[in-house]
């Protein structure tokens, strides 16, 4: 899943960002009024999460845990600014919502990710919660049987009526953007009957079914129709069937879920209740993980983790690539970048480690053009740094690159406009400084640092196709075929970079129709294999994350995003022989 995160949106400094995180006499202020304030999900077996951990803890597996032992206490969470509207209607509400990282607490879809699994990004696989099962008569038609039994927090019975309902708000007046979206692909929605919801794609699609996945969060939340007649205003009040009941909300204070005693999954949830913390910065965020006030974070670097993992040496840590490539997109459309050869040098003559080395420190993730995270759809990264352009040592890809120029006509380099959008990304500066460099040291190519923002940007680089070169961060891991898309050249951005190319618009079709999973992987091999010779985009590296939780928390699976997310409430749980005492009854506000 795509958030809007601290690597794309204008930032203080990095060094100023450790000033402020948490450890000055301001942070910890800021902790300190923190404190005042079968279809079913499998959970797995042992007491500890079993990730891969950095430094620091990793609580140890328990022989034994029983259910009763999982029961009882409150998770307490920190919502980050821009995350806490007032509308908290999942179809309206704005795209940086409550929606993103706690809407599945309250709302559920009818499908969503195996997170059984803690890598579950790349052992990614969908599997049934408000259906029961589904099938698939055709390849555009979908048919989901509605599980029975299900209640509504209002008491009411959930029925196919209810799914047709909720996503026909998809073309309601007002729907967010990211809900509006949804709709582009269907033909039509109904309910057969009362236990089978049908969905018709315009035209075949492997990810169509995607739009279903309570994942997305904005937009697939399933609430009931009678609500709506009985004139309730979702944008106040929550009417879902997740295993938390919205109990109060404040936008710019605290909000409260308790225990949904009807829950459909038997013996769900393990909590009593989730305590949020609205709209908090990024340096409160850190100080109140100190204080042991928040019970899971997310940091963007090791900057902002380290001091945390220092303050708190027994919390668990683990960290993973995020799901944005930097990378440099080159102007097909104009010389020299016309040339195959002049793109391949310049492909040739990165030196991804070091630039990567300088930019986050060593710890993010060295990447081909896609970052897409699923077992078997991209080359092994054993097999990638093997690649040319990301072998070491340097020397002969320098020495070709420096033959390539050559042959083109660019023997002495050429002079090169470079684009940036400090706006949406804040590490694009360091990134173009660190290209910059080794342009100029290794191929003799003399840039010029050119910052743009907001619509004027847009409209150079997807409308007038106005600039050289520009860094650039895709993304994509629920709907890998979202970003093989942007780069069909028929859209937009590709058409003014000049990006066209027969064959590789034959595999992003050919992707879209291939239902079984290990054939679609090797469709998107080839597609990265034909990108690394098209050397259109030349993929640097995804940003590291890090994820901190308290040593209490047992089972927490994160959303593999910036923005922390519980995307398992019903079987996260508290270890409270552990977990301070304000974990362990309700808090008053």
């Amino acid at each position: 899943m795509h958030e809007s995160n601290y690597w794309t949106k204008k930032s203080v400094g990095r060094r100023a960002v450790l000033r402020g995180s948490g450890l000055g006499i301001a942070g910890l202020a800021g902790a300190a009024l923190i404190g005042c304030g079968s279809g079913e999900e499998a959970a797995p077996a042992t007491a500890a999460t079993a990730a891969t951990a950095a430094t620091g803890a990793t609580p140890a597996p328990a022989a034994t845990v029983t259910e009763a032992q999982k029961r009882g206490g409150y998770f307490k969470g920190i919502v980050a600014q821009g995350y806490n509207p007032t509308n908290i209607d999942p179809y309206t509400t704005p795209a940086g919502s409550v929606y993103n990282v706690q809407g599945n607490s309250w709302y559920e879809s009818l499908i969503d990710p195996d997170l059984t699994n803690v890598d579950w990004v790349r052992n990614y696989k969908l599997t049934p919660k408000l259906a029961e099962k589904w099938e698939q008569p055709d390849p555009a038609t979908y048919l989901f049987t509605v599980r029975p039994g299900v209640k509504f927090h209002n008491g009411s019975t959930l029925t196919a009526e209810d799914v047709a309902y909720s996503y026909g708000r998809w073309n309601e007046l007002g729907a967010n953007p990211n809900t509006a979206a949804l709709s582009r692909d269907v033909k039509s929605i109904d309910a057969i009957d009362a236990k089978t919801f049908r969905a018709v794609a315009k035209k075949p699609d492997v990810d169509f079914i995607e739009n279903f996945n309570g994942n997305v969060r904005l937009g697939t939340g399933i609430m009931p129709r009678s609500a709506a007649t009985a004139g309730v205003d979702f944008k106040k009040t929550v009417v879902g069937t997740g295993p938390f009941r919205l109990q109060r909300y404040q936008a710019d204070g605290t909000a409260l879920a308790v225990r949904f005693d009807e829950y459909w999954q038997a013996g769900r949830p393990y909590l009593d209740g989730i305590h949020l913390v609205m709209g908090a910065d990024d340096a409160t965020i850190s100080a109140a993980f100190i204080a042991r006030e928040v019970d899971a974070v997310t940091r963007p670097d090791r900057l902002q983790a380290d001091p945390i993992r220092k303050a708190v040496p027994d919390a668990e840590v683990v960290t993973w690539a995020g799901d944005n490539v930097y990378g440099l997109s080159l102007n097909v459309g104009r010389a020299p970048y016309s040339d195959v050869r002049v793109r391949r040098a310049l492909h040739l003559a990165l030196d991804r480690p070091g630039i990567e080395a300088l930019v986050s420190f060593g710890d993010g993730l060295i990447s081909g053009p896609l970052i897409i995270e699923r077992a078997g759809y991209t080359m092994t990264h054993a097999e990638l740094l093997a690649q040319p352009g990301y072998r070491t040592p340097k020397d002969a890809d320098i020495a070709e690159a420096l033959k390539l120029l050559d042959a083109a006509g660019y023997k002495g380099g050429f002079k090169a406009e470079f684009m940036s959008n400090p706006a949406t990304a804040a590490a694009t500066g360091a990134f173009a400084e660190a290209i910059q460099a080794q342009l100029k040291k290794t191929l003799s190519i003399d840039t010029r640092l050119v910052p743009v923002e907001g619509a004027a940007f847009t409209a150079r680089r997807n409308t007038s196709g106005d600039f050289d070169l520009v860094i650039e961060l895709p993304a994509g891991v629920a709907r890998p075929g979202v970003r093989v898309q942007s780069i069909y050249s028929t859209n937009a951005a590709p058409k003014a970079a000049g990006w066209k190319d027969t064959e590789l618009d034959s595999l992003i079709d050919a992707q879209r129709l291939e239902f079984d999973d290990k054939a679609r992987g090797a469709i998107f091999q080839k597609i990265e294999r034909k990108l690394l010779d098209l050397a259109w985009f030349l993929g640097i590296s995804a940003g590291p994350y890090f994820g901190l939780r308290q040593p209490w928390v047992r089972d927490y699976r994160d959303n593999r995003a910036r923005i922390t997310a519980l995307t398992n409430p019903s079987w996260v749980w508290l270890d409270l022989n552990k977990a301070p005492a304000n974990r362990k009854s309700q808090p008053a506000s």
